[in-house]
């Protein structure tokens, strides 16, 4: 099954009505691997699951992402970074593979948010976004180093 790039949810309560927009590259928290966030808050992740019907709308819009494969030198060793753009919202998926000493990295990030979303290790992680990257550049296919952090936060949900 393909996940639908964005959900739009109406008809249903505030808390659930929203659009919905696929974090791509997280494994394992939905039984689809179809992971959303809600209304852009990268902290809050969703599944969608087929159950009884309730009163309301749920539509399903695919766009066409923009994909870059970037080399990079690190360390002497020639890594790759692929970078995703949604045009629609301006998000941006960046991914860099096992290199050097570091292990693979998916960053999300969206434009003007102070916030991104860090997957290493199997481990999610609200971060800020480090000064030195710039999420507008990416919607121009500029690429950025970003700087890593030894501060981690941890999501939990009561």
């Amino acid at each position: 099954q393909q996940c639908c790039n964005k959900k739009e949810v109406t008809g249903m309560t505030a808390i659930e009505n929203g659009v919905y927009t696929i974090m791509p590259g997280i494994l394992n928290i939905c039984k689809n691997n179809c992971v959303y966030s809600r209304n852009g808050n990268l902290t809050d992740l969703y599944c969608f699951e087929s159950v009884s019907p309730k009163p309301g709308y749920v539509s399903c819009e695919n766009t066409t992402l923009i994909v870059q494969h970037l080399p990079f030198e690190e360390d002497g060793e020639i890594g790759n970074q692929t970078q995703t753009v949604d045009p629609n919202t301006g998000d941006v998926e960046i991914e860099v593979g096992l290199h050097g000493t570091y292990q693979p990295v998916i960053c999300y990030f969206q434009p003007d948010n102070v916030l991104m979303t860090v997957i290493e290790s199997d481990v999610c992680q609200i971060k800020k976004v480090p000064e030195s990257v710039n999420v507008r550049d990416a919607l121009r296919g500029i690429s950025s180093q970003l700087d890593r952090e030894e501060k981690k936060y941890s999501l939990t949900r009561d």
